[in-house]
């Protein structure tokens, strides 16, 4: 569901949900008339909690669960040295210019489990298609084009909340998921619909709240396990985001991810220059429809180099309590 990031979203203090109630405000209409506005507290609640489980922030609450049908599209532009090329006698340096589209969707499940704990399993369905140009003194002197689909990579996560938001402290959750490698692969090119290595990860979260607003940080570290003599380098994360009650029904959300990945072996030996550093901006939206289903957009900008150009993400969670 991306990050495609581990998800989970979650509620607001009852000073939140009061405070987007208005405390039973009164407005005034034309000359002077007043008229009370009224607004159902569990749904002042329901909207920033379901908004914050969307981001792995917050738990459900035992026997609940919730069914996430979603979309994600990733879009990629990249330039690299290609090797000199003999113009007129002479050697002329030549680019090649990558551009690449993804789209994914399918579906996740989460459960709230007794013991402050929760579960969550994402299987994706996954598109991506590749153009490469290598250019010359800006001429194109060659082309390609490749595209591959299948099943992407089926991600299952556990969270465990260490302690609850009380006595002016923030909440604290861990995460373990596990990436199974699933996603097809397509070598001749290139191509992957996931990471191509089966990879381990955790990560601690802690939800600072200050009616109206909900901090969240989180600090990741992942691991992924060796395939054919080749091991990507051990990735350190960190994100901050801060989300907003607009109103009972719909939140905003703001966001910064950054990620290192150190050096790549192969045969036991590093690759010097793999390393990579990406950095995004992170907005979202979430605006309740029903009563149990929430509609959640998100939308991601790169900043460097090795992040995501642009991405967006929508899915719509449908919650069920028994």
């Amino acid at each position: 569901m991306y990050n495609p990031t581990m998800t989970t979203r979650r509620a607001w203090p009852a000073g939140v949900a009061a405070s987007m109630a208005l405390g039973g405000a009164v407005l005034t209409c034309g000359a002077g008339t007043a008229q009370e506005f009224a607004v159902d507290p569990e749904a002042a609640e329901q909207a920033i909690e379901r908004a914050l489980v969307q981001t792995g922030s917050v738990l459900l609450p035992p026997r609940a669960i919730e069914v996430v049908p979603f979309f994600a599209f990733q879009r990629n532009e990249n330039e690299i040295a290609g090797v000199p090329v003999l113009v007129n006698g002479q050697l002329a340096g030549s680019i090649i210019t990558l551009e690449s589209n993804q789209f994914s969707g399918g579906v996740a499940a989460r459960a709230g489990l007794p013991w402050a704990g929760q579960l969550q399993i994402s299987v994706p369905l996954t598109y991506t298609d590749r153009d490469q140009e290598h250019r010359v003194l800006g001429a194109t002197i060659g082309s390609d084009s490749s595209n591959l689909s299948g099943l992407g990579d089926v991600q299952l996560s556990y969270t465990q909340q260490f302690r609850g938001n009380s006595g002016g402290l923030p909440s604290l959750l861990g995460t373990v998921t596990y990436d199974n490698n699933t996603g097809d692969t397509d070598e001749d090119n290139g191509m992957f619909l996931g990471s191509g290595f089966q990879e381990i990860g955790v990560q601690l979260t802690a939800t600072q709240r200050q009616d109206p607003l909900v901090f969240s940080s989180r600090l990741g570290y992942a691991v992924a396990l060796e395939d054919d003599n080749v091991k990507p380098g051990d990735e350190l994360s960190f994100g901050v985001d801060v989300f907003l009650a607009v109103n009972p029904e719909t939140s905003l959300q703001f966001g910064l991810s950054l990620a290192y990945s150190d050096d790549a072996e192969m045969d036991g030996e590093q690759l010097p220059g793999s390393d990579r550093f990406a950095a995004s901006l992170n907005l979202g939206i979430a605006t309740i429809l029903r009563r149990n289903t929430l509609l959640d957009t998100t939308v991601s900008i790169g900043l460097t180099e090795d992040a995501t150009d642009f991405g967006v993400g929508v899915s719509l969670p449908i919650r069920f309590t028994f």
